[in-house]
């Protein structure tokens, strides 16, 4: 167990051990959310509400704290500690996803939460690139804020129903677009690599180094980005339209 608190190694038994933890988490919250709903469909699901409300401002607290840890004098990185990798932005979006979405309304955070959060920050957590063990602080950071983020994005799915329209699609796509040159940006001007879209690369592998050399590789990840979007959707559309047809037909 000494090695798993020092040291993280991907696509190792400690990884597949991480997965399969955060999976069956996300599982559980799935179930226990539908079982919510189904006790509350006399009630307008207001148990259901409670709960993901106290999940969402748990993420508040979690995200809060994160960010104040990575900002400290003794945590201090000009390269990492700035808010403006896109995982810490989905951490608030998958937040105000779990407090707001059951009104109806911050129909945005929804969309963002499926599109950026389900469609890019789950890469997080199949190629990680950090080393940080068990033992560090880094390590429950990234783990427990990726599994907030993907786990919101399939509970809003599997139990309140998620489907994305048009409009959402071109939303994501748009605030996707902004988010990279605004972000591309910032990277030139400090010498950065937030979201990989700077100019350097990092010393551990990942997808991105496939993606060719800066400033081209910003082009194939925002083209390939926003291909995976356009394939969310219809996916997503084509699956809840197959489940509603299922279940009208007569047992």
């Amino acid at each position: 167990m000494d090695g798993f608190g020092s040291q993280f190694e991907a696509f190792s038994l400690f990884h597949a051990v991480v997965v399969g933890l955060c999976v069956a988490v996300i599982a559980a919250a799935c179930a226990w959310g539908r079982r919510l709903r189904g006790a509350d469909r006399g009630d307008g699901g207001r148990r259901e509400v409670r709960f993901a409300v106290a999940v969402g401002w748990s993420i508040v607290g979690w995200q809060a704290f994160a960010t104040a840890w990575r900002l400290l004098p003794g945590q201090w990185d000009l390269n990492e500690s700035l808010p403006m990798h896109l995982c810490r932005w989905n951490g608030w979006i998958v937040a105000l996803c779990l407090i707001n979405g059951h009104k109806g309304g911050w129909r945005w955070a929804r969309s963002l939460a499926f599109f950026w959060g389900l469609g890019l920050s789950v890469q997080g957590m199949i190629t990680p690139m950090w080393t940080f063990g068990a033992a560090s602080v880094e390590f429950w950071l990234y783990w427990v804020g990726h599994l907030q983020i993907v786990g919101v994005a399939v509970y809003d799915l599997v139990v309140r129903r998620y489907t994305p329209a048009w409009p959402d699609l071109r939303l994501s796509m748009l605030a996707g677009v902004l988010y990279a040159l605004f972000t591309g940006t910032l990277n030139k001007l400090l010498g950065t690599n937030y979201s990989y879209l700077g100019e350097w690369d990092y010393e551990r592998a990942s997808v991105v180094d496939r993606l060719g050399d800066y400033p081209e590789r910003m082009l194939a990840m925002g083209g390939g980005a926003l291909v995976l979007f356009v394939m969310m959707y219809f996916a997503a559309r084509g699956a809840r339209s197959l489940w509603s047809r299922r279940s009208a037909v007569p047992a």
